[in-house]
């Protein structure tokens, strides 16, 4: 009988398998990695600011040469542009890499006063800012206690200090106010009566391309008109269409217009009527500052022009007057 054969029994290799959570935490592999995550917030932040360096020094930083304005109607205050300009940089360094740099300019153009509508900002490699905005225009100043507000077609207020004494002589004279600016420049007014004078101003201002006047002077140049007032409503919550406007031309002489353009009722004609009305008027009467004695002439029927003396108690009154003692 042979000997049995016993079979061998290898033994487990070794394994480096730690055997606590110390040696697991103090292996090479994990203390690479606890370290780049305990430096990367520092290594972010010194990239980022060797970024923004690189980034101001480089040939892509903003400066007062970079932005060129397109499309600017005349009558913006003769340094507009070169304030907008630094009010642009007063931010902060500008560059042309820099994320949405177009929308937060934006946004910056669209708060000035002067500034309607931002109509594009197109960046131009590698540091030109090419801007084209729809600026506000003024059409009327505002006589209140404390001086002279420029207003645009919108009774949007405008900067009183971009405007000369000279400056309220060029502009239709909105008077007996009663309301003061709700805000700043570049906030509505908030009075309807301002905004329907304001609006009254902006169709008088409009050329009057006739024939007889090659220089297209406007209605409010052409018959040497003077100032607007309102005719106020006895309404708590009166509303643009129950506001009434006369026109004082030189001489005291006073045109009753009656509603906001773009609010008339149907007994009433249309700016254009009206303005036709006028001019016929002052065509066969002549200048007002000649008539013998100031008239209050009413553009507001259908029929006819009607017109009286002018009595010293209605000058501002927005009462309805008797019927015109004389027609045309």
């Amino acid at each position: 009988m042979s000997p049995r054969k016993h079979k061998k029994t290898e033994s487990p290799e070794p394994t480096d398998a730690p055997t606590s959570w110390r040696e697991s935490l103090y292996r090479p592999i994990v203390l690479f990695w606890l370290a780049v995550f305990c430096i990367s917030p520092l290594i972010y932040a010194k990239v980022k600011t060797l970024q923004q360096q690189w980034q101001v020094n480089s040939q892509f930083a903003l400066d007062e040469s970079s932005f060129v304005f397109r499309n600017l109607p005349p009558g913006l205050p003769p340094d507009w542009q070169a304030r907008v300009t630094t009010q642009l940089l007063s931010t902060g360094p500008l560059t042309f890499t820099q994320d949405d740099l177009a929308a937060r300019l934006g946004r910056q153009l669209e708060s000035l006063p002067w500034v309607k509508t931002v109509r594009q900002v197109k960046l131009q490699y590698p540091r030109t800012v090419e801007i084209d905005v729809d600026i506000r225009q003024p059409v009327a100043m505002v006589k209140i206690k404390t001086g002279y507000y420029p207003i645009d077609a919108d009774a949007i207020l405008l900067p009183p200090k971009d405007f000369t004494t000279e400056d309220v002589s060029k502009f239709p004279l909105i008077i007996n106010s009663q309301t003061l600016p709700q805000g700043p420049a570049g906030i509505v007014w908030g009075d309807p009566g301002i905004l329907g004078a304001a609006k009254l101003a902006a169709a008088l201002l409009q050329p009057l391309k006739t024939s007889s006047d090659p220089k297209h002077l406007s209605a409010w140049q052409s018959w040497n008109l003077e100032s607007i007032s309102i005719d106020r409503p006895n309404l708590a919550d009166a509303k643009l269409e129950d506001f009434n406007y006369r026109l004082h031309s030189q001489g005291g002489t006073q045109f009753l217009w009656g509603l906001a353009p773009g609010f008339e009722q149907p007994r009433e004609p249309d700016p254009a009527n009206k303005l036709q009305r006028l001019a016929r008027f002052i065509h066969d009467m002549g200048p007002t500052s000649s008539y013998p004695q100031p008239l209050e002439v009413d553009l507001r029927a259908w029929q006819e022009i009607t017109y009286q003396p002018l009595k010293k108690s209605s000058q501002l009154s927005g009462r309805e007057k008797s019927p015109a003692t004389q027609r045309r």
